[in-house]
């Protein structure tokens, strides 16, 4: 998961997902991402979903909000399949100035 970090309020920021096999390193399309942006206050702010695409990735962008409180926001990702018998969840934080 990659994220843009510093970034300014006002700013657009996106957020990268890869699901790959991990002996054949080659991306898994289908994937079913769910995800949630929040706030340093705990509160959540963005949530997302869809599917990764053809070579395994998925990507989702918004803009900061220019009176966003600034601070440390967590973004975590879900990403399952029954047919891979795949269920990971991550999580990252970026800063807002």
């Amino acid at each position: 998961m990659s994220l843009n970090d510093p970034i300014q309020r006002g700013n657009r920021q996106t957020l990268s997902v890869s699901v790959f096999e991990s002996q054949s390193k080659q991306g898994i399309a289908g994937i079913t991402i769910n995800g949630v942006v929040t706030y340093p206050s705990g509160l959540p702010i963005y949530e997302f979903n869809g599917k990764t695409n053809e070579a395994g990735h998925f990507s989702y962008s918004w803009t900061i909000d220019e009176d966003a409180e600034p601070g440390t926001f967590i973004a975590a990702v879900s990403a399952t399949s029954e047919q891979y018998s795949i269920r990971i969840v991550e999580s990252t934080t970026f800063e807002v100035v």
